[in-house]
């Protein structure tokens, strides 16, 4: 959209790209101010219910007035596309800071989180619980490479998943069923099992930046199975400072309780608690941002030439705020927001890379495909971690022949393995797929219960970009995995379905037969974000289950690579 006019707004630069839509710096000529532009994707425009939550809940968000929140101008729908208007902050946001310096400073750290408790004090008492906290979306202004406690002044924003707790909202109800919003680094336990939320999961989240922010790390880390088991279960890692005070360490761990009852009973609670573990007074949470030390602007990071007005922000992480007497009466062009969580960030002038076929495990990202499975009453997941690389899709020439149809008779399945353990289970791996390209995962394999957990990186040119295969020890267990599956990416489970329908981008979970017998059942979708395409399939022989994606989105051709390529089970 850069160079383009979005109703009254120029768009100027993309910002930032995220799971929900871009986020660019634009000029409103009707308002005569810049902006920071949100644009969600055209497809949630269509979505009645969907469309309704997003209106709610920035009606609510655009009536918060704290100095820390970054204000809504306003929202709405423009030529089928859902966006918001929000007031450009300059600065860093604090992953990114954390990223290129490492931690703060305890004061520092407090000095940050007592300011976002403020924001989340005042949501709270209109109602309002903010569900996304994290570093990324809390915006630091009058930084360079080091973050004064006296000078930062920092802003909590995105409050595009926030939920109204008001009676009669109905805000948990809608929210899309089968979906957890939020981080999953920075959610709080009783989300996994589908408790609603209420201002405890940003206590909860709060305490988890306050810790990254003191450690440089996030207090849990790994796939999505691992982190689900650790917010559950696990006690937060010792933070390994010996400048961070015991008392502020035990601040963070009470924060993160597993029993909301455990917590702080509000951020503030928190921040004041924090305070005193560093000996910083109660009253040190500032309402106007700190003005430039005058002089030519800071350049990034310290270094360099001047920065010039209009740097992409993660350029310039080192921009001092401007001076302005009320952050509620800033002058235009004074920030820059940016998507939640964005997945690629673009500098300015340049436009956002195609997706790409083939990466190196260093380049690998995770896309969340969130495959919820209860196994003895505990919530775990699958994740799948694969992304496109750099060489172009190439053009299918023929569909294989299609060996698999519709199931004609629900036959018994095997209920013991073929194989088991990470050896086997890359025997029997379908073609394209071994060794070369994939590694296991034990970790992952333990916490959901799995006999083996492996991750490929690539795929086979005609088919996928890579996937995850694992194996169970009992039916059972399959069967579960593939219904979390289908539960989480919102497929429907349709009793004697057309799977062919696939090929042609119909959204569905059914059986399939092999040699004229009942043989597994198979789903697929595209993801309305990245716009990738999606299969995945339990085989009954085999006791696995496989996960593909391909990032182009020609789901034909990864329908037809599946439909020629199976796992090569014993007994077949």
């Amino acid at each position: 959209m850069q160079g383009t006019t979005f109703g009254p707004y120029t768009i100027e630069e993309l910002l930032g790209r995220g799971g929900m839509g871009e986020v660019y710096r634009a000029y409103d000529t009707e308002t005569d101010r810049e902006v920071a532009l949100k644009v969600l994707p055209a497809a949630l425009a269509g979505d009645a219910e969907y469309t309704e939550r997003f209106r709610r809940e920035c009606r609510a968000a655009a009536r918060l007035r704290e100095p820390h929140i970054v204000p809504i101008h306003r929202f709405g729908e423009i030529d089928g596309r859902l966006y918001l208007d929000m007031r450009l902050v300059e600065g860093s946001d604090l992953g990114t800071w954390l990223a290129a310096h490492g931690p703060l400073s305890p004061a520092a750290a407090v000095a940050v989180v007592s300011q976002v408790a403020s924001a989340l004090d005042a949501a709270h008492a209109e109602g309002m619980v903010h569900r996304d906290v994290k570093p990324s979306n809390i915006l630091l202004a009058g930084v360079t490479d080091r973050v004064d406690p006296d000078r930062v002044f920092a802003y909590l924003f995105d409050f595009g998943i926030a939920s109204s707790t008001a009676a009669g909202e109905d805000g948990e109800q809608l929210t899309r069923s089968g979906t957890v919003p939020g981080s999953v680094a920075y959610l709080a336990p009783e989300r996994f099992h589908g408790v609603p939320a209420d201002r405890r999961v940003d206590v909860y989240a709060l305490a988890c930046v306050l810790h990254q922010a003191l450690s440089g790390r996030q207090p849990f880390a790994g796939d999505l199975p691992t982190l689900m088991h650790a917010h559950l279960s696990v006690p937060p890692p010792p933070i390994g400072r010996p400048d961070v005070p015991a008392a502020l360490e035990e601040v963070a761990a009470r924060g993160m309780a597993k029993d909301p009852d455990q917590r702080f009973p509000t951020a503030g609670a928190l921040a004041a608690a924090a305070r005193a573990a560093v000996g910083t007074s109660a009253g040190s949470v500032p309402t106007v941002p700190p003005a430039p030390a005058g002089g030519p602007r800071p350049s990034s990071f310290g270094s360099g030439p001047p920065t010039p007005a209009r740097s992409d922000p993660r350029q310039a992480a080192g921009v001092s705020g401007p001076a302005w007497s009320d952050p509620r009466q800033a002058p235009a062009g004074s920030a820059t927001g940016w998507s939640s969580a964005p997945d690629t960030v673009v500098r300015p002038g340049r436009e956002a890379p195609p997706p790409r076929r083939r990466t190196s495990r260093a380049a690998i990202a995770v896309v969340v495909v969130g495959v919820l499975v209860v196994l003895g009453g505990l919530a775990t997941a699958v994740l799948l971690l694969v992304r496109g690389g750099s060489t172009p899709a190439p053009t299918p020439t023929a569909p294989p022949t299609a060996t698999r149809s519709a199931p004609t008779a629900q036959s018994v399945a095997p209920t013991v393995a073929a194989g088991s353990g990470d050896a086997a289970l890359l025997a029997d791996l379908p073609a394209g797929f071994s060794t070369a390209n994939c590694t296991a995962d034990a970790g992952t394999a333990r916490t959901i219960g799995a006999l083996s957990y492996l991750v490929c990186e690539n795929g086979p040119a005609d088919g996928p970009d890579g996937g995850t295969f694992t194996r169970y020890a009992q039916q059972s267990r399959l069967d579960e995995g593939f219904d979390g599956a289908a539960r989480a990416a919102s497929v429907p489970l349709v009793e004697n379905g057309q799977h062919s329908g696939c090929r042609t981008g119909t959204t569905i979970a059914t059986g399939y037969s092999q040699n004229d017998r009942f043989a597994g059942r198979v789903g697929c979708y595209h993801d309305a974000a990245s716009g990738a395409a999606y299969l995945f399939w339990a085989d009954n022989t085999a006791l696995a289950l496989g996960y593909l994606r391909r990032s182009d989105g020609d789901m034909a051709a990864l329908y037809d690579w599946w439909s020629a390529n199976d796992f090569r089970a014993p007994g077949r």
